[in-house]
């Protein structure tokens, strides 16, 4: 009895990672039971209500310059008007949320954070007036105010400074993604909202179709004519338990988006803006990154933009300019979030990865393969790569990706790139290379010393395929004494590789 001797092989792949100077992507994604974020362009399932619920999806805005503002003789326009129209310049593109945020959305968050004290109470997990428990989810939150958004001591700084409370919900989403998450601006808002459009709406209509009678909201958003408003059904107790279909605001989604992918930039909830305002017109006079005006602790009003689920036709057009107090928290009062974009004056990478063939190398115990990760621009200021192993029991691998074959099993080898001490990769876009041991069966032979090939002499091994460290079993008959037996295999030298 004797076993084969050992060949251990390292399946792997002698892989090049891929890399490129990428455009930003078009989603930011935070899943909001981890905090962890990824960067996408693959579209939101709208199927789903993971988008809604557990994830918060954002899309990317680029820089821009834009008309702000409404025209002389718009439908719904008021005169005198605080909507003069002006150009506005922003010069740093940013991520906006695609929803308002969500009751589900809302929760998540606030769960994370200690109770919060705010106006004498504790601000709820769950504060909003439509509390349907099959609907309330993937419903806007409402009954919020600025102040639980951002908070009333760090928070009300803007635009002299842009901290927020530590347990204000941007306080916890802030610290839970390592994300500077705010409110906002008018400016930002408004731009976002029209996506290039310069109607009244940004489907790119007015307010009504004179031609057909058709008020182009039902298109666009949750509103007074289609939110069941007029049945009766105002300031009864049990609004709050009809459902989505029946009365309120609207599951986020449910109407046309603009040309940006924004859903309910029209209706459902008016919408908290970063900006303190107090009645002022625009001035005529372009603008680069406008920040309204700062706090006055006598009057505590800002910003909100949008209409909601209760509001005339007019209050939920493109330009036009509500306000609230601040500490208001009405079942009107919704909010959608930004982030900025990542910063395209400095170098950014993204390391991707391809679908692996069968394997076409193999790397023997105790041997070593050098993976290589080509990253454009190579001459970028101070960039490294980090390399990682998920089992340095079965493979280790250097800081220059040298891999090599230490033990049996599966381990996955990643690569990441890094300028300076920012990371630039997208955190789900790691490249992964595979690195598998395997231990394949190898035919059996056999040797006698010295050799005899004599007629009465028969020689049989089971198995005739076997792996490293598998029992053999030799068997032979005849009436000659042999005095070695070796079982050997097919298997490559240890020195192959």
């Amino acid at each position: 009895m004797k076993k084969l001797q050992s060949f251990l092989f390292l399946f792997g792949i002698l892989f090049v990672f891929q890399a490129r100077l990428y455009a930003v992507p078009k989603y930011l994604v935070i899943d909001l039971q981890t905090g962890e974020k990824r960067y996408t362009d693959d579209a939101l399932d709208l199927s789903s209500d993971v988008c809604r619920t557990t994830e918060l999806w954002l899309r990317y805005i680029p820089a821009g310059t834009f008309t702000m503002g409404s025209p002389v003789g718009e439908d719904g326009r008021e005169d005198p008007s605080d909507e003069t129209q002006h150009r506005v310049t922003l010069s740093q593109p940013y991520y906006i949320g695609v929803f308002e945020v969500t009751q589900a959305q809302w929760e998540a968050i606030m769960n994370f954070g200690a109770p919060i004290v705010w106006g004498g109470g504790i601000i709820s997990t769950r504060p909003s007036y439509f509390k349907n428990d099959e609907h309330y989810a993937t419903r806007p939150v409402e009954s919020v105010s600025y102040y639980m958004i951002r908070g009333e001591e760090a928070g009300i700084g803007w635009p002299n400074s842009d901290e927020v409370d530590d347990f204000s919900f941007l306080g916890i989403l802030r610290d839970l993604t390592e994300l500077k998450f705010d409110l906002p601006t008018e400016a930002q808002w408004e731009y976002a909202c029209r996506a290039g459009t310069t109607t009244a709406l940004n489907s790119g209509k007015d307010l009504f179709d004179p031609d057909d009678g058709v008020e182009n909201m039902d298109a666009v958003g949750r509103y007074m004519h289609n939110s069941g408003y007029y049945n009766g059904f105002f300031n009864d107790e049990g609004n709050r338990e009809l459902s989505v279909d029946e009365f309120g605001t609207a599951k986020v989604g449910s109407y046309a988006p603009n040309e940006w992918g924004l859903y309910d930039m029209h209706g459902n909830v008016v919408e908290w803006c970063l900006d303190w305002f107090y009645g002022d017109d625009y001035s005529t006079d372009d603008v680069t990154d406008p920040v309204g005006e700062e706090f006055d602790p006598d009057l505590e009003v800002s910003v909100c933009r949008g209409g909601s689920w209760c509001s005339e036709p007019y209050k939920c057009r493109s330009a036009f300019r509500g306000i609230s107090n601040s500490y208001a928290d009405d079942y009107e009062n919704g909010f959608r979030v930004v982030c900025p974009a990542p910063n395209q004056d400095e170098p950014t990478y993204d390391v991707t990865g391809v679908a692996f063939p069968a394997p076409q190398a193999s790397l023997n115990l105790g041997r070593s393969l050098k993976l290589t990760a080509n990253v454009s621009p190579a001459n970028a200021a101070d960039k490294t790569l980090t390399w990682k192993t998920s089992d340095d029991k079965v493979a280790t691998v250097s800081a220059d990706g040298i891999v090599t074959a230490v033990g049996v099993g599966n381990c996955t080898i990643t690569v990441t790139a890094t300028n300076g001490t920012a990371t630039v990769t997208t955190d789900d876009r790691s490249a992964t290379c595979a690195v598998t041991v395997g231990n394949p069966e190898y035919d059996v032979t056999l040797k006698t010393s010295p050799a005899y090939d004599g007629e009465n002499a028969k020689w049989t091994v089971t198995p005739q395929k076997a792996k490293y460290g598998q029992d053999v079993k030799v068997q032979y008959s005849g009436r000659l004494k042999v005095k070695r037996v070796t079982a050997t295999t097919d298997a490559p030298s240890a020195g192959q590789q």
